[in-house]
């Protein structure tokens, strides 16, 4: 593991090399410049050590992309251009033309990415690094167009937003962005989506940046794989979170998979619905059998976003700073189902996963009612792709954010585009109900009724490569895995070479090791950051 991490070592000291002594005073200034607008206000000073460190502590600015990187044809909506947000943080940059530690935004807010990556933030001092964080095209106030914009959704692509990156990296190395003027190496940094996207910019664009690291980036859970990816895996790895392996008992597990069975059974009839609607608390009867059958994914969602933020600490990541899920969020909604005995009551079974759903879906302890209320069905998850919670009954995304007509970035677009996840499971592996073979044909049809798209699962091989191909002519590509993390089943778990290394962390969860640092931090993601 640490010869491992010396290859990131490595990496960084090609940034090393350009540390000066003499630090570069800040200043405020105002320009708009090579096709840029921005506003540079003066970054507050770092935090202390040990304190979380916001969005406040850099400086908010704004860079003129174009809508489309690709098409000479003007896009809808009157407009051909649009304001990408990003944060810049000064506060550590020392001596001239100092390097770049670069944050590859996800389908999110870039200020959840600016408040929870803390490798970057406490290895910038170290480095003298100026950091970056680019908020991706969709999400944020990154919006290339108005609501209702018939065609907007067109242009939410993985291509498009590495093109986003490289236009925004190539003013930022001619000295254009940053008020320090002219940088050093550039450093990217990614996790889950963002880690896949700087894999791919460093294959795509290796001139622009020096190397990337990529926490639990799922770069090979895609069809058309060689070797090909086992779609069983994902739902396996979140069974063994909810099981003895992941600290909890097997009881859990299994019986979880008795209740899913029981509440479809319940379904089916009226005297049925009624003691689902009055044991799993429903905020209104059940009235029907269509709507009372959805109970059971609605209790299978929860458990792959606690898997991915298994931490052994409180966190508010995967919440969007909402609320906290409590430390080690499986095992806390195990405990319900642990402490079932074998006789256990029908009242009782679906109680108890109930109160094991109740961990995520009342993670702030002040909902009363559950399931068929939209401000009640799901909390605000963010930070991961929203494909991350397959379920049998619903094995590819859907949409989360109202659909095409909103214009914002919605993983169920992607999904249904170009990122094509496969997930399935057997029943007797892992803990899910029914046993479910992925359908491409069935996935297509529901993307085609939801978004009018149908995806083309064989692009991410075409356009980036395979198992057998895709990282052996690469270079300075870091990949950390957690194996309580679910997509580890999609990652890169071997090392490929002396600089495209892999880093596994079997006590890690969703890049664990990109958070911040915590004092009960298990000995294997202290050595990752090491």
């Amino acid at each position: 593991l640490a010869m491992a991490w010396r290859h990131l070592a490595w990496i960084m000291v090609l940034a090393l090399s350009w540390r000066e002594a003499t630090p570069v005073p800040m200043r405020t200034s105002t320009r708009a410049r090579g096709g840029t607008t921005q506003r540079h206000d003066t970054p507050h000073a770092m935090l202390p050590s040990g304190r979380r460190l916001a969005a406040a502590n850099c400086s908010e600015e704004w860079f003129e992309q174009p809508i489309s990187h690709f098409s000479w044809a003007p896009p809808p909506g009157g407009r051909s251009t649009y304001k990408q947000r990003y944060f810049v943080c000064l506060g550590n940059t020392k001596g001239p033309a100092p390097p770049v530690f670069f944050y590859f935004g996800n389908e999110d807010n870039v200020e959840l990415y600016v408040e929870h990556t803390g490798i970057m933030w406490e290895t910038a001092p170290d480095m003298g690094a100026a950091l970056v964080f680019l908020e991706h095209r969709y999400y944020g106030l990154s919006l290339p167009f108005a609501p209702n914009t018939s065609g907007c959704m067109s242009y939410l692509t993985t291509e498009e937003a590495m093109a986003d990156a490289a236009s925004f990296l190539t003013a930022m190395r001619a000295g254009l962005l940053l008020t320090v003027g002219s940088v050093g190496p550039v450093v990217g940094f990614g996790g889950s989506y963002g880690g896949m996207l700087a894999t791919w910019f460093r294959l795509q664009y290796p001139h622009l940046v020096d190397g990337v690291v990529a926490g639990s980036a799922p770069i090979w859970s895609f069809l058309h794989m060689h070797p090909a990816y086992d779609s069983s895996a994902y739902l396996r790895i979140v069974s063994d979170a909810a099981s003895a392996k992941g600290g909890a008992t097997d009881a859990c597990k299994v019986n979880f998979r008795r209740v899913q069975p029981l509440v479809s059974r319940l379904a089916a009839s009226l005297k049925g619905r009624r003691q689902l609607s009055a044991s799993m608390r429903t905020c209104k009867n059940l009235d029907n059998e269509a709507e009372a059958q959805g109970l059971v994914a609605w209790l299978q969602e929860p458990w792959s976003y606690l898997a991915m933020g298994n931490f052994p600490y409180a966190s508010s990541y995967l919440v969007h700073g909402a609320g906290l899920l409590p430390a080690y969020p499986v095992r806390a909604a195990c405990q319900s189902l642990d402490l079932l005995p074998p006789d256990a009551t029908v009242d009782e079974l679906l109680e108890a996963a109930r109160e094991a759903a109740g961990v995520y879906y009342n993670f702030s302890k002040t909902v009363s009612c559950f399931y068929n209320n939209a401000t009640t069905r799901r909390p605000p998850i963010y930070g991961a792709p929203r494909a991350a919670a397959p379920t049998p009954a619903r094995p590819h995304a859907r949409a989360q954010s109202g659909g095409e007509s909103e214009c914002v970035g919605d993983w169920g677009y992607s999904w249904c585009t170009e990122m094509v996840q496969p997930f399935s499971n057997d029943g007797v592996r892992d803990m899910f109900w029914p046993p479910t073979a992925f359908n491409l044909t069935s996935a297509s049809d529901e993307c085609y009724a939801e978004w009018r798209v149908r995806p083309r699962p064989q692009w991410p091989v075409t356009q980036f490569g395979d198992k057998a191909h895709s990282l052996y002519e690469s270079s300075n590509i870091v990949f950390s895995n957690g194996l309580l993390d679910p997509w580890s089943a999609g990652g890169v778990l071997h090392t490929i070479s002396q600089s495209v290394v892999a880093i596994v962390i079997p006590s890690g969860a969703h890049h664990s090791d990109f958070m911040f640092e915590n004092e009960l931090d298990g000995q294997d993601v202290k050595a990752a950051r090491a």
